[in-house]
């Protein structure tokens, strides 16, 4: 029997409420975290592909989380943010670090009336593809959330099933239900993002950050912890 989307999201949501006080504060836990260290590579190597933060005016980021990305995006210069998330555990926290940003607690990945065409110039999200249940339906969503020539900037990494922890735990559960969760390409997001007619602009990984990761954190047993990339694509013009 298939799971239900809404419970599973629900399962999920309940798993990052009893985190939201912690995450991202261990800035050894490089698969949460953004060390302080970190930021300007982060910043470089995201610019690379997108321009300057402070041409977009208008930003969606989609799995706020407690706001470890979005304080960074609004500190380059973006303009507008407004941040979404199925914790509202992680939101509470988001609220009290940016007072200035607008957060939305969703119940479900494919609510497309929770915004109006064409609001946004960026939409971007940090390790959330890698969740999705629905991903191409959420992509189109996306598009149809963008400016013309606005863009998507989808950061992830090449996960595998051990990295989630034991089948039998409650985030190695997850995976079952989540076809993007252990890629070890990023070739899988590119499709889906041009089966939702989004033209993908760069394929990449993010290279200062991975440098800094080799340096400084190991994952899995054996392999070169070269675990983030950003693909990123243009909305119709």
């Amino acid at each position: 029997m298939t799971a239900d989307p809404d419970e599973t999201i629900k399962q999920d949501a309940d798993l990052y409420d009893k985190r939201a006080a912690e995450y991202g504060s261990d800035e050894t836990d490089l698969e949460h975290a953004i060390p302080q260290e970190a930021e300007e590579l982060y910043r470089q190597d995201l610019e690379d592909v997108l321009g300057p933060f402070s041409k977009y005016r208008s930003v969606l980021e989609v799995g706020a989380g407690n706001g470890v990305l979005t304080q960074l995006l609004k500190r380059w210069g973006c303009g507008e943010i407004v941040g979404t998330d199925i914790s509202a555990g992680m939101l509470a926290i988001a609220r009290k670090r940016l007072p200035d940003c607008r957060f939305e607690h969703v119940t479900s990945e494919t609510d497309a009336g929770l915004f109006k065409p064409r609001s946004f110039d960026l939409v971007i999200s940090r390790q959330l593809v890698c969740h999705l249940i629905d991903p191409i339906t959420v992509f189109s969503i996306w598009k149809e959330w963008l400016k013309p020539g606005g863009q998507v900037a989808v950061i992830d990494g090449l996960w595998t099933r051990r990295d989630w922890g034991p089948p039998s735990s409650p985030a190695g559960a997850l995976v079952n239900n989540r076809p993007l969760s252990c890629t070890q390409t990023w070739a899988t997001v590119s499709y889906l993002l041009r089966r939702a007619d989004l033209a993908v602009s760069a394929e990449r990984f993010l290279p200062r950050v991975n440098t800094f990761a080799r340096e400084h954190y190991a994952i899995g047993e054996g392999r070169e912890p070269v675990f983030r990339y950003v693909v990123t694509a243009t909305a119709p013009g």
